[in-house]
């Protein structure tokens, strides 16, 4: 669509082309609260990791704590967060380098939804084949 400036009902002064879509303020909202779950779940992470329990830290413990579902919901909410805030992080860069129409950018973040569903299912799958291991 073009913006059309007009001095008169009759007359077109100028024919301005319609800005490219950016990010919205919800997307940033979003942004910045992954951001601080991403921050949260990291540091349970870490702290389930070298804290939790009083054994050092070692293979075999590190698998046999992944097959608690506790454990499990813990890491795979922060793979997702990690893929939202990435994902959402990169379109926004793209975004604002304007080089997109509206069209294409929607086209842009229907792609990144297609692609953070797919990696977050390879992630589920990569996750289970550790807690196989555990079971060994």
């Amino acid at each position: 669509m073009q913006n059309i400036d007009r001095d008169s009902p009759g007359d077109i002064v100028s024919i301005q082309p319609q800005p490219p879509q950016r990010i919205g303020p919800m997307a940033w909202l979003g942004l910045y609260f992954t951001g601080i779950l991403l921050l949260f779940f990291l540091l349970v992470h870490i702290w389930m990791i070298h804290y939790a329990s009083s054994e050092p830290v070692s293979l075999e413990r590190t698998l046999s704590s992944l097959s608690s579902s506790y454990v499990r919901f813990l890491e795979l909410a922060l793979l997702l967060i990690a893929l939202v805030h990435g994902l959402t992080g990169l379109r926004r860069i793209l975004l604002d380098l304007e080089i997109f129409g509206k069209k294409a950018a929607r086209y842009l973040s229907l792609g990144f939804f297609a692609a953070g569903c797919m990696l977050f299912i390879w992630g589920i799958k990569i996750f289970d084949s550790f807690i196989v291991l555990s079971l060994k």
